[in-house]
């Protein structure tokens, strides 16, 4: 059986960090994927398939990866 002190750590890993569209636009920027807050905002609106985000406090929020994987460049396969 683990430490309580062990659990907490990996129950804080395993959470992934919620963001802000503007966060995650300037995170997308250092790797190279221009995408500016104002154009995800509307995709937000306008796109079924955008990911879901989670409201923390009133306000919206999502995870790097999932908005990440929605930019990607597609794959030549």
């Amino acid at each position: 059986m683990k430490a309580p002190a062990e659990v907490e750590q990996v129950a804080a890993v395993e959470e992934p960090e919620l963001l802000p569209l503007a966060e995650i636009s300037r995170r997308l920027a250092v790797e190279g994927i221009e995408v500016k807050p104002e154009l995800m905002r509307q995709h937000k609106r306008r796109r079924t398939d955008f990911p879901t985000g989670t409201t923390v406090d009133g306000r919206e929020l999502w995870t790097y990866k999932a908005v990440a994987t929605y930019y990607a460049p597609p794959t030549s396969e």
